[in-house]
């Protein structure tokens, strides 16, 4: 037996171990899934393809009456779905894989031990290759999940030929393969180096978390726009595109469409590079990076035993001595604590940089035209995308700051928890510091995402002047609510069902709140818009000749409803949000208090 292949199958035994008599039934259902979920999907497709060919025609024939293009439609009714779904197999069989093999480093709970592997005649490359291999048993699953994904597309083009199944099947492995393979070797790397320096494995969170962004970054740069896979030329991600859109429409030239107004015209364009020549390009990709691997694979995964480092305790900075002479002692030497800890913890710095990709992703949404994609509309729901995706972004900010913090009281901290609960008024200490600590580091981050919101959100931003007081205030009782909530129900373990029940009770009261904050601080002119649906609707329901000489763009509602803001109503409003976050706060932390004290 190969060495590969005897790691393999002692991977694919622990991997079901769950179901140690069903092994055989586990791999006949893994195959069976793909082949049922895609005939599935072809059928369907194809059926309600033939059915609409007639529906599509009257719509056609209307639009060319009326040249005006009515209905509502969001991103996806101006594309060709093959574009989109091309890219979407491209992005999510690529980057999945890599979080999920670096995140399972940090979920394993087994001890392995040096000396076994360093006796044995396994060598690097038969460890990665058999644990490449075993890990090979999520492309059914994946599959399975992107022939839902092609549904749409066989609904809009119906079966091109019976090689199309099996084009779409080997296109759709090829990302996720190599995603696989990368995944294993970061892991592999990050696994092994954190046994000799713990901060590798702060990295390693780090790294998922860069991924992730990574991840949704992509996503935005793709559906940007409806011909955004025409211009990038050399990203694998486009090579898929080109050969899945020739596979399933039979043509290698896309259908643009571009609305100017309530006018719109089609034209086509050629994709580039042609399937040809993004099928050589992708497989000499994949060539390309598992050699690369194979010959750094000694590098990655070599066993390196610890040594022990003689470090210098360096004096104090100056910040920290501020902090332990302006708050009062023992709290300030507590929360100077608090601090040193995160400052040291290359997680927490990452977890709180990465909340600034919120405005930022506005900025580029807009910059993009984003909101120009739902113009002209005769649906009210037009006018709340942009409002709707900024209050969701607005409450993700405060409130991530909040509860990513507020957890790591008992989960990173709880050594210093059952210290401090023996001392006197020490619980108290320990969860004052800690939202001490927690303002002191969210504040300043508040501070940079209100003013980047604020160029961001452009004309939809009431000023700084409201949206800076606003964005520090859903921080500061983030931060309460979260580190009351975890006080009253502490959790000691990073994998825990207890942090989602935390995280929706967290979300029913602080979102509550916030959101009133948001409807009279930031949107206040949404209160017009709300107001006046009844009438609104009914113009926006009269036929396009009567109507759109008045509302062909939201710009005017907005407009309107921007200058009727009753800014007395919007006062009164924010200062009841703001009564009940110092309520709600204040309650948090005395009955989180309470309770941790009588934790046993």
């Amino acid at each position: 037996m190969w060495a590969w292949y005897a790691v393999a199958k002692n991977e694919f035994r622990l991997m079901t171990s769950w179901a140690r008599k069903s092994r055989r039934a586990i791999l006949v259902i893994l195959v069976t899934l793909p082949i049922l979920a895609f005939s599935i999907s072809i059928f369907l497709g194809v059926r309600i393809h033939s059915e609409t060919i007639f529906t599509n025609l009257v719509e056609d024939y209307l639009r060319a009456v009326y040249s005006y293009v009515g209905e509502f439609k969001f991103a996806l009714g101006v594309v060709d779905y093959a574009l989109l779904v091309g890219q979407f197999v491209g992005i999510l069989g690529f980057m999945m894989p890599i979080m999920g093999a670096v995140g399972s480093v940090f979920r394993e709970t087994e001890i392995l031990s040096k000396d076994i592997i360093l006796a044995s005649p396994l060598r690097s490359r038969d460890l990665l290759l058999g644990r490449f291999v075993a890990n090979l048993f999520i492309l059914p699953l994946v599959l399975t999940f992107i022939a839902v994904m092609f549904l749409p597309v066989l609904i809009e083009h119906g079966l091109n030929s019976l090689a199309t199944p099996f084009i779409l099947v080997f296109v759709s492995m090829i990302p996720t393969i190599v995603g696989i393979w990368v995944g294993i070797m970061l892991s592999s790397y990050i696994k092994t180096k954190s046994d000799v320096s713990p901060r590798m494995r702060d990295i390693g969170k780090a790294v998922v978390g860069m991924v992730g962004a990574l991840f949704g970054v992509s996503f935005l740069l793709l559906f940007s726009g409806q011909s955004s896979a025409l211009y990038w030329t050399f990203s694998p991600t486009t090579w898929v595109t080109n050969i899945v859109f020739v596979a399933v429409t039979g043509t290698n030239w896309v259908k643009i469409t571009t609305t100017l107004g309530i006018y719109s015209y089609s034209y086509y364009l050629p994709l580039q590079p042609d399937p040809s020549t993004s099928l050589a390009l992708l497989l000499l990709f994949v060539a390309l990076v598992f050699y690369l691997g194979l010959r750094v694979i000694d590098r990655v995964y070599r066993i390196e035993i610890s040594v022990s480092e003689v470090v210098t305790i360096k004096k104090e900075n100056w910040f920290f001595r501020a902090v332990r002479r302006v708050i009062p002692s023992p709290l300030g030497a507590i929360t100077a604590v608090q601090l040193k800890e995160f400052s040291r913890s290359l997680e927490s710095i990452t977890r709180m940089s990465s909340i600034l990709i919120f405005p930022v992703i506005i900025y580029f949404l807009n910059f993009m035209g984003f909101n120009q994609l739902f113009l002209p509309t005769t649906s009210l729901s037009g006018l709340f995308i942009m409002p709707g995706l900024s209050t969701l972004y607005l409450l993700l900010a405060a409130g991530i700051i909040g509860i990513m913090e507020a957890s790591q009281m008992t989960v990173k901290q709880r050594d210093l928890f059952w210290t401090y609960k023996k001392a006197p008024r020490g619980v108290e200490n320990l969860v004052y510091s800690k939202f001490l600590a927690m303002i002191i580091v969210g504040l300043p981050i508040g501070l940079i995402m209100a003013v980047l919101f604020h160029l961001a959100l452009g004309s939809l931003s009431s000023g700084i002047l409201v949206l800076v007081p606003a964005m520090l205030f859903m921080i500061v009782i983030s931060s309460a609510i979260a580190l009351g909530i975890y006080s009253a129900r502490p959790v000691f373990k990073e994998q825990s069902a207890g942090h989602l029940v935390n995280f929706v009770i967290f979300m029913f009261i602080a979102f509550t709140i916030e959101g009133i904050m948001i409807l009279f601080g930031i949107f206040p002119w949404i209160q017009n818009i709300l107001l006046a649906l009844p009438t609104l609707g009914i113009m926006l329901s009269l036929p396009p000749q009567a109507s759109t000489w008045l509302f062909q763009t939201p710009l005017y509602i907005v407009t309107w409803a921007q200058i009727g803001v009753n800014w007395l109503f919007s006062i009164v409003g924010a200062t009841v949000a703001a009564s009940l976050g110092i309520l709600a706060s204040y309650l948090s932390l005395r009955i989180g208090i309470s309770r941790l004290k009588k934790f046993e």
